[in-house]
């Protein structure tokens, strides 16, 4: 009765943060933001495998590409970025659950003397540690199978001074898929601020002559990093019927920024548009 009580109330836990999952292991929230006031946060981890799954958690450095995706940090880079790892603790650094279980990992940041406003970022990886499977059956047989280490990362931000952000959508374009009736929405973002930004991009069709809005894509959890003065974001649009009407983006925010409209941008298709797209 204790354990059914227990999954529920991590269950209802879970709800109310984004969740991501690499292989076996449940991670939430996906994104940490620690400031001055509050220096330190949790994340928890759960292993919904059938089998006994350990786990490394060390940081890794990255840089945010325009066109979506990170890449590591050069040696060079990592002298000159605002790296949150030089002053982060982990408790703990590895956890072993058994199926079912699960762990509750403490992320602080200690401010260093003289720290300069802005934001400091790096990124929490958690890897899964090989099982190594020794074939018993023949002594002589010393061949040994090593899994393949699976790895996920999460961005971890620490903000120090005022918190200043804000962003723009510059311009609104549409890519047709006619093999697969798919049409990509390509949105242009231009930063407004020194911070990032998390949200999800919702887009709505609304046909001319009608006051019947649409959702016909969505983009969940785009995080806008402060790296960057322009990024690039793409929606994917279902069963494209494109006829003369109103495109509209918005960008709105989660977590921190729950509640606030980022950006928005209308998009008026017109039938000179429907041609060009077409073709």
């Amino acid at each position: 009765m204790k354990k059914n009580i227990y999954t529920l109330f991590f269950s209802l836990i879970l709800s109310t943060y984004s969740l991501s999952s690499i292989a076996s292991l449940l991670i939430s929230p996906t994104r940490l933001v620690l400031d001055e006031r509050s220096r330190s946060a949790n994340v928890i981890l759960m292993n919904t495998s059938t089998e006994i799954q350990s786990y490394r958690l060390d940081w890794k450095e990255l840089k945010a590409l325009p066109e979506g995706g990170y890449r590591e940090l050069t040696q060079q880079e990592l002298l000159s970025s605002p790296i949150l790892s030089r002053m982060a603790r982990l408790s703990p650094k590895q956890v072993t659950l058994i199926p079912g279980e699960s762990q509750t990992v403490k992320v602080s940041a200690r401010k260093q003397r003289n720290l300069l406003d802005g934001e400091y970022r790096s990124h929490l990886q958690f890897t899964a540690l090989p099982k190594v499977n020794i074939n018993t059956s023949n002594p002589t047989n010393t061949n040994i199978k090593v899994n393949v280490l699976l790895s996920y990362s999460i961005p971890v931000i620490y903000r120090v001074g005022q918190f200043q952000y804000g962003n723009k959508i510059n311009n609104v374009s549409l890519r047709h898929d006619k093999k697969n009736n798919k049409a990509t929405i390509k949105i242009d973002l231009q930063k407004q601020g020194d911070y990032s930004l998390s949200g999800n991009i919702q887009a709505f069709w609304k046909p001319e002559n009608s006051t019947q809005e649409t959702r016909v894509g969505i983009l969940n959890g785009f995080n806008f990093h402060h790296e960057l003065d322009n990024t690039v974001a793409n929606v994917v649009w279902e069963d494209f019927k494109l006829a003369p009407g109103t495109l509209r983006v918005v960008y709105e925010g989660k977590q921190e920024f729950t509640g606030t409209k980022l950006s928005d941008y209308n998009l008026v298709i017109t039938p000179q548009m429907i041609r060009s797209i077409n073709n």
